[in-house]
């Protein structure tokens, strides 16, 4: 795309062009074209933002990565919709962005969501800081417009821990070969994620550089997901057990994001189409067990999700029912939800629920987490005793005890 030519007109009939600088022409930095995204988040060119949907703008937050490093993305846009995006921004005499240091930097952003459990988002995203709220009611205090908060919320955390995200490197001015770079590095990443190059150029006024600045923004790059095959190797640090291995191949997405509405019928036929017993019999496992007979997440999703869902009572004795579990077909791991189920049964419940996890999974149950991932083959050993445990909990939570 050219560079746009930009000309003013004066009631007297005069002209005065504008020209482009960079922003350090014009004494500023990096902070200040932050600032001035941030602000306007429109210059992302963005279609949400287009058809009038708002986000909530998150500038300069830290956020432990996998590797326990603190890293702290520039911007992060969160929309009533479900969607997140990432932006990274450079100016275009950053070495970062003459090399793949930038985008190395935005992926370590978007990886650094995968493993946070709902307590680390609520604290991430919350204007409290060091307080933890429920990861729900974060998200009601963001969007208080939204009518289906618990749908919500389960949305930005699923594209969170999925890394289906829109990431945004934004620059005054792209340096040659940024964009082939970015072709190369998302035709060959394992990221389920959106990579765009957008420019925000500054403009003055002819001969004035202490003026106005006109800021225009031109979208540079979009790239498309291919197929591509993902192997992940899960090591547990301390464990003297073999590292697991899954390996999962993904498809085109489709032109409307990537994401869909799963019917039951549409998961049943995926699961069939994977031919993984253990799969099949969680599945069927949640079909018998879930309150109500629902086993589809809510919202759309990139790759098919069901789960078991509990019922119980909330803080305020009204019934509510809650996910215990949810397996994302491809991926090689059962999450299950200790913090949902702490708000809706007796606290002699949970804690007994939890102590039989401990004996099933000690490895994984006594790092304390409030989400813990359950391997599928280890789920598979132990389906009898895992069968038992879900069993004796949907009794107790039916007995109101």
């Amino acid at each position: 795309m050219t560079n746009p030519i930009i000309i003013e007109t004066n009631p007297d009939g005069s002209t005065v062009p504008f020209v482009e600088k960079s922003v350090r022409a014009l004494g500023k930095n990096e902070e200040y074209l932050e600032e001035v995204i941030a602000s306007h988040p429109e210059l992302l060119e963005l279609e949400l933002i287009k058809n009038g949907i708002l986000p909530k703008v998150f500038r300069q937050r830290e956020l432990k990565n996998t590797l326990e490093n603190t890293v702290v993305p520039d911007i992060i846009l969160l929309f009533p919709t479900g969607d997140v995006v990432i932006v990274e921004v450079k100016l275009m005499d950053n070495p970062e962005l003459r090399s793949r240091m930038a985008i190395a930097q935005i992926f370590d952003y978007a990886s650094a969501f995968v493993d946070k459990q709902e307590d680390e988002l609520a604290r991430f995203f919350s204007k409290y800081g060091s307080a933890v709220p429920l990861w729900e009611h974060v998200v009601q205090e963001l969007f208080p417009e939204v009518q289906d908060i618990e749908n919500l919320a389960e949305q930005i955390k699923s594209r969170l821990q999925s890394g289906a995200v829109h990431l945004i490197i934004a620059c005054d001015t792209a340096p040659v070969g940024l964009k082939r770079l970015i072709k190369g590095v998302a035709q060959q990443s394992a990221l389920p994620f959106d990579l765009s190059l957008v420019e925000v150029k500054p403009f003055v006024r002819s001969g004035c550089d202490k003026g106005n600045v006109l800021f225009v923004a031109v979208k540079s790059l979009t790239t498309n997901i291919i197929n591509r095959t993902v192997v992940t190797v899960r090591y547990e640090e301390g464990s003297v057990s073999r590292p697991s291995v899954s390996v999962l191949t993904t498809s085109p997405p489709d032109n409307n994001g990537a994401t869909r509405f799963w019917t039951t019928e549409d998961v049943e036929t995926e699961i069939e189409a994977l031919g993984s017993p253990i799969v099949k019999k969680l599945f069927y496992l949640a079909r018998t067990y879930s309150s109500g007979g629902r086993v589809i997440s809510p919202g759309k999703t990139r790759k098919p999700v069901f789960g078991m869902y509990l019922e119980g009572t909330c803080s305020k004795g009204q019934p509510k029912s809650s996910q215990l579990f949810n397996q994302r077909l491809g991926d090689a791991n059962l999450r299950i939800y200790l913090n949902m189920l702490e708000n809706i049964v007796p606290t002699e419940v949970y804690e007994q629920f939890v102590m039989k996890l401990d004996a099933l999974f000690p490895e994984v149950m006594s790092r304390g987490l409030r989400e813990p991932l359950i391997s599928l083959v280890d789920v598979e050993t132990k389906f009898v005793e895992f069968e038992d445990c879900i069993r004796w909990l949907v009794e107790k939570s039916n007995s109101k005890c």
